[in-house]
C-alpha cells in the first residue's frame, strides 16, 4: 500500500492528478491510498507519518509548498516529494528539502508517471530493510538488520533488537514471518522467528544467539540447518 498525499488548492489540478494516478496504478497493480488537502495548514494538522509520496503545490495562500515541505522535514519525515509548479524559479530551493522533482504546469501525463515510477522505485528499496510497527496510533521504524529474534509470549509479542526490546499486543508472529521470509530469517520454533546473521551456534534443540538461547523444534532442526548452511555460504 502506497500513501499518497495531494496538497493543491485547484480543484481541475486536483482532477487531473487523481486521473493520472488511477491510469498509473492501475498498470502496475499496486494498491494505493490518496489524501487530499486544499491547503498546507490542514495537512499540516493531520498526521502525515506514514505518507510515501507528498505532491504538493508550491504556489498556495497562506502557507506556501516550500514551506510545508520544510515542515514535513522538520519532522523528520523522508517522503518523497514532488513539486508541482507553473513558477520554476522555485525550483533553486528544492534541494534544501531534498526535493524529488519538480513538475511544471500544465501537468503532462508521461512526465508526471515517470516520476511516479521511479518515486515507488526508491520507496521499494528503502522499505525492504525496515517495516513500521503501529501500536496504539504510536507508529515505530524497525530496521530489519537490527532484529535478533522474534517470540510470542501469549498475547505479547517481543522483538529482540540489539539495543532494546519492542513489545506488541495482538500481533501474530505468523505475520512477521511472511514479512520476514526473503531477508534470513527461520521460524526455529512455533513460538520463535530468527535472525540467521546473529546465530552463534546450534545444537539439537537450541540455538545459541549472544547470550541467549532459542529453543529450536525437533521437527525443524533439520531444516534449520540446511537453511543456516546456505546462508551462510551466500555471505562468504
Amino acid at each position: 500500500m502506497y500513501n499518497i498525499v495531494i496538497c493543491e488548492d485547484n480543484k481541475e489540478q486536483i482532477e487531473i492528478i487523481l486521473n493520472y494516478l488511477k491510469r498509473i496504478f492501475e498498470n502496475i497493480d499496486y494498491n494505493y491510498n490518496i489524501n487530499i488537502f486544499n491547503s498546507a495548514e490542514e495537512m499540516l494538522e493531520k498526521n502525515i507519518d506514514d505518507v510515501d509520496i507528498f505532491l504538493l503545490d508550491i504556489k498556495m495562500k497562506k502557507i506556501n509548498g516550500m514551506e510545508a515541505a520544510k515542515n514535513i522535514r522538520s519532522r523528520g519525515i523522508n517522503s518523497e516529494i514532488i513539486f508541482l509548479t507553473g513558477l520554476i524559479e522555485y525550483a533553486k530551493d528544492g534541494y534544501k528539502v531534498r526535493a524529488y522533482r519538480y513538475i511544471l504546469k500544465p501537468i503532462k501525463f508521461d512526465e508526471f508517471q515517470e516520476s511516479i515510477l521511479n518515486c515507488i522505485e526508491e520507496i521499494n528499496k528503502n522499505k525492504r530493510n525496515y517495516f513500521l510497527i503501529d501500536q496504539n496510533g504510536k507508529i515505530e521504524k524497525i530496521k530489519i538488520d537490527l532484529i535478533k529474534y522474534i517470540e510470542i509470549n501469549r498475547k505479547e509479542l517481543i522483538i529482540h533488537l540489539v539495543d532494546k526490546n519492542i513489545i506488541c499486543f495482538w500481533k501474530s508472529i505468523e505475520e512477521f514471518d511472511e514479512k520476514l521470509e526473503n531477508y534470513g530469517f527461520f521460524r526455529v520454533h512455533k513460538s520463535f522467528l530468527v535472525n540467521m546473521m546473529y546465530i552463534d551456534l546450534i545444537t539439537k534443540d537450541t540455538v545459541f544467539i549472544g547470550e541467549d538461547k532459542v529453543p529450536v523444534s525437533k521437527y525443524r532442526i533439520k531444516d534449520l540447518k540446511q537453511n543456516f548452511t546456505r546462508f551462510i555460504g551466500r555471505k562468504i
